[in-house]
């Protein structure tokens, strides 16, 4: 008795079969289903068993064709302006000639928040519980102010940094 085979798919309801390896061959020259389907040898199992088994093969392997040719992957998106804005300035700042300057800028922008952490975290421990929500909002909106002033002053430098970078590029000197 020739061997019967079932057939899945996912554009397909179910399973389809069992079929014979002629009737398989017809239907898929027939385009009936599609050619990058899958099949598993009739075993007499139940449906649940079928589609948990491991033993699937595309069916151009059991018709001894060759398989299917993968649809090509889409290109990626082209990057937005603000991204390629960003990778240029990523560039400039890993080839920096001021890379010492902009460690230090970075390291004192650090230190500078976490100073005025410390002095909003001492303020408010020293003024007490015997203090109103007013006192309290206005430190925390000090701090907020501190951390704002500190970190702008240091993206400015930054900026500073890489105008004066692209002005070395422009001159025709490389940054060393």
């Amino acid at each position: 008795m020739e061997e019967r085979y079932w057939l899945r798919h996912p554009s397909l309801r179910g399973l389809l079969g069992p079929y014979r390896v002629a009737e398989l061959r017809a239907a898929l020259e027939a385009k009936t289903f599609p050619d990058d389907s899958y099949v598993l040898p009739d075993g007499g199992q139940d449906e649940t068993a079928l589609r948990a088994s491991p033993n699937w093969r595309p069916v151009t392997d059991v018709l001894g064709l060759p398989r299917p040719p993968q649809p090509p992957q889409p290109p990626p998106p082209p990057p937005s302006p603000s991204e390629l804005a960003h990778r240029r300035r990523q560039a400039v700042r890993r080839q920096s000639a001021y890379a010492l300057p902009r460690s230090l800028i970075a390291l004192a922008a650090l230190l500078g928040i976490a100073v005025a952490f410390l002095t909003m975290l001492l303020g408010l421990l020293a003024i007490g519980r015997n203090t109103d929500v007013l006192t309290i909002v206005m430190g925390l909106g000090s701090f907020a102010w501190q951390v704002l002033v500190i970190v702008v002053v240091a993206a400015l430098l930054q900026a500073l940094f890489d105008v004066a970078d692209c002005a070395l590029r422009a001159d025709g000197r490389e940054p060393s």
